[in-house]
């Protein structure tokens, strides 16, 4: 393997614990440190492809 070879070996899936118990190891970086961010452009219900989207497939007739 090169210096710059990369893969992800392991998985990302927590484990069945009992009741009130929690798994905080299932991942290196788990998500409820990372600082709150913006839903991505393409993915925010004001996109209008959404609404392009919705009339194409399910004959939508509304503009808004």
């Amino acid at each position: 393997m090169s210096e710059f070879e990369a893969f992800d070996n392991h998985t990302h899936v927590a484990k069945v614990v009992g009741p009130g118990d929690k798994d905080h190891d299932y991942d290196a970086l788990p998500c409820y440190l990372l600082p709150p961010s913006q839903d991505p452009a393409m993915g925010r219900p004001e996109n209008p492809l959404f609404l392009e989207a919705w009339q194409k497939l399910y004959g939508h007739k509304y503009s808004c």
